[in-house]
């Protein structure tokens, strides 16, 4: 099974709002992330955990989210997304195409059940 078959929609933000506002978004569309663009290249991730770990602060997401984001091919197949995210220890995939542009998101919890290493979250 391929990565595409198996991701979500993601949502971008394309500049930079302050945690408060991420949250909302966050909030109302019922996602665990935002992926922060410019000029179609990913810039940034910022996540549920991260929001969690920064309540209360009065920052924007470009000083707390990840900048170094690891992505996957929405073309590679599912074992490759588990293995990256064992490696990484990250819950979260973008997914680019073969030009390279953000296509979508897989989870760990699109994951489950859908690969022989049934504990792969839990190593």
């Amino acid at each position: 099974m391929l990565v595409k078959e198996l991701m979500k929609k993601v949502k971008v933000i394309d500049k930079d709002i302050d945690l408060e506002k991420a949250s909302k978004i966050m909030s109302s569309e019922d996602i665990s992330s935002l992926i922060f663009v410019n000029k179609d290249k990913i810039i940034g991730i910022i996540t549920h955990e991260d929001l969690v770990e920064n309540f209360g602060k009065r920052k924007k997401v470009y000083e707390v989210m990840t900048k170094k984001v690891i992505t996957i091919s929405s073309e590679d197949k599912i074992d490759k997304a588990i293995e990256t995210m064992k490696k990484n220890k990250i819950r979260l995939l973008p997914v680019i195409d073969a030009h390279g542009h953000l296509v979508g998101i897989i989870s760990a919890k699109e994951l489950l059940g859908k690969s022989d290493d049934e504990d792969f979250l839990f190593e």
